[in-house]
């Protein structure tokens, strides 16, 4: 089912207007809100320009926190304040590219030549730039606005409810109208395998990337907590873990896929460094089960080969598949600057070039697929750099409050999103938002245990 452009902009005006009233009416429920409506992609407005949900709930937090005051625990007291660092590396960098673009490079006419304009030529760079600080803006959500620990538990109780009610709706979708994906072209919702059409999974997120990029902080988060965190919360998160993975499993996203791996086996390694064998033999048997289900049934493993296997080990042709690689082309050619990148935006604009001529009929310029290579392409490996320091500081200050479960996440979440769809970034950064909250508001156990119930 595709919904009209007119249909997506009232959606998307009717959830905005939901989350103002819920502002000034209960922060609690606001913080659950925001968290509920991060993964979802169907309210997007499309009039006149086309702005992802995901983008605006940020910024639109910090606008309404100016004028609302809410009295949150504030962006300092949270340990938040370092993300600032990177947020002005990256503006600072993005600008003076612009005004090299701009000045003499313009290589914005190599995507002239593919019959591209505005966003995705002229206006690249200044476009990105606003997208990308959007959606990391989202970090600062939770400690403006949480004044107890209910309000932070509240906020990722919604980002974990958001993602896991996207899946079931797709879940739902794929059962009566044949379709797992809501709002997106079915041919991008499905692949074949042996002459069988699979269905992939993406709810009310879009692509099924973008929901399993989610799926893979849910999962992680519901993990980390099982294994470290308050004995009340361990039924729940087990729970969630488990539909998560196989949500997770239904999308079929190979970064998704690959992410996830890389997620658990920093968690792994924190898990033999921290806890007795019999959580170890636990995890052990849980991915054994997992891994011999899929590997038992010829249809899916089938299907995993295609989805994965096929797509990061077999030669690629098509411009789609290539998108990663062609940033390392561009560094082979112009290695002074992998320090620094290319500027938000500018990363698919120098990497321009080298598409070859057959594939000037692709509709967007070739931005990479997985987070990691963007961020280098855009950011160099000082951008990297910050934004792993930030990740550091935040899993030690949890660590030194006695949070062992919400630092592990941090760091694992952190490695995972490398690997998945730059959408995961905006969900990662916003339970690490409300965990720097969770530990500045733990003041009692009795007022945890109640804001965890």
């Amino acid at each position: 089912m595709i919904l009209s452009p007119l249909s997506e902009s009232t959606l998307f005006a009717l959830c905005f207007g939901t989350l103002i009233a819920l502002a000034f009416l209960n922060r609690r429920r606001f913080l659950f809100g925001v968290g509920f409506m991060l993964p979802m992609m169907v309210p997007r407005l499309t009039l006149a320009v086309g702005v992802d949900w995901y983008k605006v709930l940020g910024p639109m937090a910090i606008g309404l926190a100016i004028l609302a005051r809410p009295n949150g625990v504030g962006i300092q007291r949270s340990g938040a304040k370092l993300f600032w660092w990177f947020i002005g590396y990256t503006s600072l960098l993005t600008l003076v590219w612009i005004w090299a673009e701009y000045g003499w490079l313009q290589r914005y006419r190599f995507a002239f030549a593919m019959g591209l304009s505005g966003a995705q030529a002229e206006y690249k760079m200044p476009v990105q730039l606003g997208s990308f600080l959007g959606q990391i803006l989202i970090l600062f959500a939770v400690p403006l606005w949480a004044k107890t620990l209910e309000d932070a538990w509240g906020a990722v109780w919604g980002f974990l409810s958001g993602t896991l009610f996207s899946s079931l709706a797709g879940f739902v979708s794929m059962l009566v109208l044949g379709a797992g994906t809501l709002n997106v072209d079915p041919v991008r919702g499905t692949f074949e395998v042996d002459g069988n059409t699979i269905r992939r999974l993406g709810g009310l997120s879009g692509e099924p990337k973008f929901l399993a990029a989610s799926i893979v902080s849910v999962v992680l988060f519901g993990v980390t907590q099982w294994a470290f965190g308050d004995a009340r919360l361990r039924p729940k998160m087990r729970v969630i873990a488990f539909f998560g993975l196989i949500a997770l499993f239904l999308t079929y996203s190979a970064s998704a896929f690959g992410g996830m791996a890389l997620g658990l086996l920093v968690f792994a390694a924190f898990l033999i460094r921290y806890l007795r064998g019999t959580q170890i033999a636990s995890a052990i048997v849980v991915g054994g089960a997992l891994t011999l289900a899929v590997s038992s049934t010829a249809l899916l493993s089938g299907a995993v080969q295609e989805a994965i296997y096929d797509k990061i080990f077999s030669d690629q042709t098509d411009l789609g598949e290539l998108k990663d690689a062609y940033v390392f082309y561009a560094y082979e050619d112009n290695p002074e600057y992998i320090p620094v990148g290319f500027g938000v935006g500018g990363g698919d604009l120098a990497v321009m070039p080298y598409v070859d001529y057959v594939h000037l009929k692709y509709e967007r310029t070739p931005t990479p697929s997985f987070t990691g290579t963007r961020l280098l392409g855009d950011l160099g490996l000082a951008g990297i750099s910050i934004l792993w320091a930030n990740v550091i500081a935040w899993a030690l200050a949890l660590r030194r409050s006695g949070r062992l479960g919400l630092s592990v996440f941090t760091v694992s979440a952190a490695s995972a999103i490398m690997l998945t769809s730059m959408v995961g970034l905006s969900g990662f950064l916003f339970l690490v938002g409300a965990a720097l909250c969770i530990r500045q508001l733990s003041s009692s156990t009795t007022q945890e245990g109640n804001a965890q119930a």
